[in-house]
């Protein structure tokens, strides 16, 4: 398993198995995506903060070993800035509201 890792979107992790007689995996990265490998890779990406589970079993075996990491993942360098709207003519005294978001190169 994965030690505690932190990162910036898009972040790819290897994790090892540790697990003991064991021949069937589940492993559950925390955003919606499984795996059966024994020792698989998994991309992140978005930001956010994920908890990996894997449960390794013995084939015929009811019991199984679970082990779980915290994956938190922060949104890569800027890359863009929205403002909306982009132009506004104003008449003195006059407001507008508008927006401003910013966002990496995965969006977030």
């Amino acid at each position: 398993m994965a030690s505690d890792v932190t990162g910036e979107a898009p972040l790819s992790v290897t994790f090892t198995n540790q697990s003991e007689n064991s021949d069937t995996f589940e492993w559950d990265f925390g955003d919606g995506r499984k795996s059966a490998e024994r020792n698989p890779s998994h991309t992140y990406a978005g930001a956010g903060v994920f908890t990996v589970t894997l449960n390794a079993r013995q084939s015929g075996k009811t019991k199984f070993s679970s082990a779980s990491a915290t994956i938190k993942v922060e949104p890569g360098p800027l890359a863009k800035i929205l403002v909306t709207p982009e132009t506004a003519e104003l008449l003195p005294q006059q407001k507008t509201p508008f927006s401003v978001k910013a966002l990496d190169s995965s969006g977030n």
